[in-house]
């Protein structure tokens, strides 16, 4: 993931990020241990302090000191929660119970203790309300639900909230979805989306027929952090949990939480078996990531989460690693997940996904000639199979291009594709051919009064001769 550098954009925050990323070492060692997003951190930060380690405000709770604005003492007894973190600074500093206000104080003024204090009380507030956000109110506010305002600068819950919400979405890496699952630590792929399946697993992918896929090939990622079992998880997009578990929710467009679950059958520890699938249904409705075979979930089937929220933890099948799928039109379709939830435009170029293997054609002796096709649409794409959802062969072709094609097919999606000499099916709509004219009526593609016209000639041919075979069985 990429470390966010210059002025932050957020309104509000009148901060580089460099001033908030040079704790990030620091940031690391209190957040990692316990699951925290570094997004989620540095934009408390920013809110608080701006990245400065002097900052401090008075208000009628008590004063506030350092990175995280911690509240040592407070002036008020019954205050919610706030009261007794004095305690704690004592405990992460190494001073005795005996310290002085003094002393407290300047511990706060350490980068590294007012971190791990602040990151301390967030998890505390996450174990007693159970979500990221209700534990940032709860450490701004002393509630759970973004009630009531700063007394000193009038900051309200709502603001506060939304801001958070903005800066932890200016931080991620726009541009590939996996590397947001995992919030930038390392990661290998063993298998990518349309590869060739060449390792044993009977009966894995029999369902794939279902989507109008083939079982050969392996229509999902196959994905495991260096951490191993117990890598954390996070949200790689705004959207709503509809699995948390196997057979734990209702799915995406109600399909289902079946299958993908957490097995360990390789070693691994924790013994048994974990959650399973992991489903999260993106925020516009249209397509929803299965993470299958996690070790355990953090959320709630109907949960809202926000992108870097973590919501799980790796496990594995088979070995150590989670099952990327993706899926849209209702559940009905499966599509490579980097396509379905492609980065935003944040100025990061997104890496090129890595193409799809090529499927052979049937060539007959007959097919020695080609047809030249040039492309008029702007853009393209050369697909692994004959469906507008197809793994990506190949760069898309612009206008202007031009391939050789040997015939052409009807799609799963009703529409025509040119099948090039080079593997490639590229959709017809958008090209044009010497002494080829593209079908006009009907489904995309297609030209229904034509191919009626053919399935009636047809039947009427069979009808007449099935007619004549009768006849003749009879007078025999």
């Amino acid at each position: 993931m990429s470390t966010p550098t210059g002025t932050i954009k957020t309104p509000g925050i009148d901060a580089k990020w460099e001033d908030i990323t040079r704790h990030d070492d620091l940031i690391h060692a209190a957040a990692d241990p316990v699951g925290w997003p570094i997004e989620r951190v540095r934009g408390t930060i920013a809110i608080e302090s701006e990245g400065d380690p002097q900052a401090y405000q008075s208000n009628s709770q008590g004063d506030s000191y350092g990175l995280m604005q911690v509240v040592p003492y407070t002036r008020n007894p019954q205050a919610q929660g706030w009261e007794g973190w004095h305690a704690l600074i004592k405990r992460k500093a190494g001073l005795p119970s005996n310290a002085s206000k003094k002393q407290v104080i300047a511990a706060l003024q350490d980068p590294a203790i007012n971190i791990a204090v602040g990151l301390e009380i967030l998890e505390g507030y996450y174990q007693q309300h159970g979500t990221l956000d209700k534990a940032s109110s709860s450490f701004f506010l002393g509630n759970p639900d973004w009630r009531g305002e700063d007394t000193t600068n009038g900051n309200s819950g709502d603001w506060y909230r939304d801001t958070l919400h903005a800066l932890i979405a200016e931080q991620l890496l726009f541009g590939d979805v996996i590397d947001r699952l995992y919030g930038g630590k390392p990661y290998e792929i063993s298998a990518t989306y349309g590869q060739l399946v060449t390792w044993d697993c009977p009966g894995c992918y029999d369902y794939f027929p279902a989507y109008g896929l083939d079982t050969a090939h392996h229509w999902a990622y196959d994905v495991s952090a260096a951490a191993g079992d117990g890598a954390p998880l996070y949200a790689p997009f705004n959207g709503t949990v509809v699995c948390a578990g196997t057979d734990n929710g209702s799915g995406a467009w109600g399909t289902g939480c079946a299958a993908f679950p957490r097995l360990n059958n390789y070693g691994g520890k924790p013994a048994g078996v974990g959650a399973g699938r992991l489903e999260l249904l993106h925020e516009d409705g249209h397509a929803s990531l299965i993470i299958g075979h996690v070790l355990s979930s953090r959320v709630r089937p109907g949960d809202r989460v926000q992108a870097g929220d973590w919501i799980g933890q790796q496990g594995g099948m088979n070995g150590s690693h989670v099952h990327l799928e993706g899926r849209y039109a209702n559940g009905t379709r499966i599509s490579d997940p980097r396509v379905l939830f492609p980065g935003r435009d944040a100025g990061v170029t997104p890496a090129p996904a890595p193409k799809a293997e090529r499927l052979p054609i049937p060539q007959p002796e007959e097919f020695e000639t080609s047809v030249t096709v040039t492309v008029t649409a702007d853009e393209l794409p050369v697909l692994q199979r004959a469906d507008v959802t197809g793994a990506v062969v190949a760069d898309p072709l612009v206008k202007g291009d031009t391939f050789e094609a040997v015939y052409q097919v009807v799609g799963n999606d009703g529409r025509i594709y040119w099948v090039s000499t080079r593997g490639g099916r590229v959709p017809a709509e958008g090209t044009t051919a010497a002494g080829w004219v593209a079908p006009t009526a009907g489904a995309p593609g297609t030209d229904t009064e034509a191919v009626a016209d053919l399935i009636e000639g047809v039947r009427a041919e069979v009808d007449t001769r099935l007619r004549e075979v009768i006849a003749s069985l009879s007078a025999a």
